[in-house]
């Protein structure tokens, strides 16, 4: 199941990206009046990324004092995420967060940039540059957000419909590799098919040594046939 899966990856990367362009189009140009529901992706975010790394984390944190910081900070994830998308189904057009959920994405932010730098300089845990950078633009972010006195859904709408177009493109390329390689394994595939008939056609039909030697017998055995000829 796992080698199907990976062989026909290409395919789920296309369907992905057809989906989230869609959804990016619904969002900018369709979704008029129930902006709410931009708080799901936020939330589903949020609570996915506290639910996936939990235990993960935990086990394989040893140090006490960052086993605590990290179930706070994925508890808050949690709870954060539940209550945006909770309340995206609150149907009532009165109840808005506003500039409110700026200030709440930008809190998350710098809180997992807080717990990742106080963890890799203050209790020495191993790290990449690529993760240092990644938290740096986390911490800027959120701290940009902040100074512009947070965002609303219509100014998500926009974040989103751009996230969307970016990850569409980026699995647009992966799918595309991964398509080629597979018509590239399956043409050889083919091509090796084609090369084995022909060595079993040719190992199946007599060399011209054989018919030779073939008559030559036939003659012996029929020298008559020989003679009225």
């Amino acid at each position: 199941m796992k080698k199907v899966f990976s062989k026909y990856l290409w395919l789920i990367e296309f369907i992905s990206v057809a989906l989230l362009v869609s959804l990016g189009i619904v969002i900018l140009f369709v979704l008029k009046g129930n902006e709410k529901i931009l708080y799901i992706p936020f939330g589903v975010l949020f609570t996915v990324l506290g639910l996936i790394r939990f235990v993960p984390l935990l086990k394989t944190t040893d140090d006490k004092v960052l086993k605590w910081m990290n179930a706070i900070e994925l508890t808050i994830d949690l709870l954060a995420g539940i209550f945006l998308i909770v309340f995206a189904f609150i149907k009532n057009d009165k109840l808005d967060l506003g500039n409110s959920l700026g200030f709440i994405v930008s809190a998350l932010l710098i809180l997992r940039a807080i717990v990742y730098f106080y963890s890799t300089s203050i209790r020495k845990q191993s790290t990449t540059i690529f993760m240092f950078v990644f938290h740096v633009v986390l911490i800027i972010s959120g701290s940009i957000f902040v100074g512009m006195g947070g965002f609303n859904t219509e100014d998500v709408k926009y974040v989103v419909f751009a996230l969307c177009v970016l990850c569409a493109l980026y699995l647009s390329i992966d799918g595309y590799k991964k398509y080629s390689n597979y018509r590239s394994l399956e043409y050889a595939k083919n091509k090796s098919k084609e090369i084995v008939i022909e060595e079993e056609v040719k190992n199946e039909a007599p060399s011209a040594d054989e018919i030779i030697e073939q008559n030559e017998i036939t003659e012996r055995d029929n020298p008559e046939d020989g003679l009225n000829a």
